[in-house]
């Protein structure tokens, strides 16, 4: 074609070229136009459906009296009908629903969360803790005395824990037989197997049961409950119907364990000054641990799998944070702890006895440790490694087992690290024992 049929065609009346002569704006296709308007109208209406859902509910479920609820509820929906047969443009239409819809989210935000109210007994009290230089006491420890899930005797005792034998941090993971979601706990443990379990939980009031619809329009404040595991395990393992504990040792050096021991201490503090509400979404057990946790930890970037928290201890696992020498399904079977939670007797020893054989805690940080005898006072240190001659026992313990010594007279410690063990081996009596210290027999 000619340049100048080119020039003629592109400039008869209608086209692309003679439009921006004449000023005209290009006009897309029909059907073009239409589907995108069909898809703004699509998005404008699943907004406005789920605005009008979400403040009908936030009123349905708030503290309200019931005759004042139901005209709240009735007077926003007759305002969203409203704004719909309005006869006026959209722009009128949007500006009068919102501003609706911002007084009730203005109202909602403005509700108080409060620490006095008629609590359920085994939350009544708040658990608060005073640091003096390197130890920590604790106060209001739970430990209920269970006999029934709602049958119990609510006690707590006061302890002070030494920041220096801090040595684990442990992750529960506990399915409540909900898809894709579980309860989390975090416990800390000390030398002398002493462990305190925090707990992030809803605060029910009496009469109160927990609704995870109600978790979502502040029905509940928030409580850290700070316990015994003898409560917290126990009460999930032995008392409640269907829920599966998961117990893991996750791996972290001591300076990280102690920055998140201490940040969840300084939160309990806070809440006894400042009360907080909880929210099924944003502030309930697993998020709770991801703040305390991702300060000093920033590897453990947000994960969709930390709101839909019953994939939890698989995101730790991809992590490395938990043991990986065998595949996760298998880590995780070996980590269920309900059947040693019931075999096992609720006294001094219920810590370590859940965590026998559990994955990875023969390869739990070295840590100074008593090996008790009658009448004296032996040590080994986890760290070091010794050897003797002499025939090998035929007790052995991995590194948070009781040991019996009573069928020997006297003995020297063998440690190996590879595999955390301690073997003791048969000598010939001596007149005397000598502590075994660091390196000394």
């Amino acid at each position: 074609m000619s340049e100048k049929a080119r020039s003629f065609k592109d400039e008869r009346p209608g086209t692309y070229s003679a439009a921006l002569r004449e000023g005209k704006k290009r006009v897309r296709p029909e059907g073009t136009a239409t589907h995108t308007v069909r898809i703004r109208q699509f998005i404008a209406w699943l907004l406005f459906l789920a605005l009008m859902c979400w403040g009908t509910m936030a009123i349905i479920f708030s503290n309200l009296s019931t005759e004042l609820r139901l005209v709240a509820a009735g007077a926003f929906g007759v305002s969203a009908l409203g704004s719909i047969i309005l006869p006026r443009k959209n722009s009128w239409k949007i500006t009068f629903y919102s501003s609706v819809f911002a007084l009730v989210l203005v109202w909602w935000l403005a509700l108080p969360p409060s620490n006095d109210r008629d609590w359920q007994p085994d939350v009544a009290k708040l658990s608060f803790a005073t640091i003096t230089g390197n130890t920590v006491t604790i106060h209001n420890i739970r430990n209920c005395d269970y006999r029934t899930e709602s049958d119990y005797v609510v006690r707590h005792y006061d302890r002070t824990f030494d920041l220096e034998s801090l040595h684990s941090m442990d992750l529960y993971v506990v399915d409540w037989g909900l898809p894709h979601m579980a309860h989390t706990m975090l416990s800390f443990g000390f030398d002398k197997d002493e462990y305190v379990c925090f707990s992030i939980e809803t605060r029910k009031k009496k009469g109160e049961q927990y609704s995870a619809v109600r978790g979502f329009f502040k029905q509940y404040e928030l409580i850290t409950v700070v316990a015994d595991e003898r409560d917290v395990v126990r009460l999930r393992t032995n008392y409640r119907k269907g829920e599966d504990v998961y117990l893991y040792r996750l791996k972290a050096p001591p300076e990280l364990i102690r920055k998140v021991f201490l940040d969840y201490v300084h939160s309990i503090n806070m809440l006894t000054e400042k009360p907080q509400w909880y929210n099924a979404l944003t502030v309930n057990c697993t998020t709770g641990i991801w703040r305390h946790i991702v300060p000093y930890y920033p590897k453990a970037g947000f994960d969709w799998r930390i709101l839909a928290s019953g994939h939890v201890d698989e995101m730790a696992y991809e992590l490395g944070t938990i043991d990986q020498t065998l595949p996760f399904p298998e880590i995780k079977r070996r980590s269920r702890i309900n059947e040693r939670s019931k075999a096992a007797d609720p006294g001094r020893t219920f810590s370590r006895i859940i965590r026998q054989d559990l994955p990875g805690l023969e390869k739990s940080p070295g840590r100074r440790q008593n090996i008790g005898l009658p009448g004296h006072a032996r040590y080994i240190d986890m760290r070091k490694s010794t050897d003797a001659a002499g025939d090998v026992a035929d007790t052995f313990v991995r590194n948070e087992a009781d040991v019996l010594l009573s069928a020997f007279s006297t003995y020297r410690v063998t440690n190996t690290n590879e595999i955390n063990i301690v073997t003791f081996k048969k000598v010939p009596p001596r007149p005397t024992l000598s502590p075994l210290g660091r390196g000394q027999r």
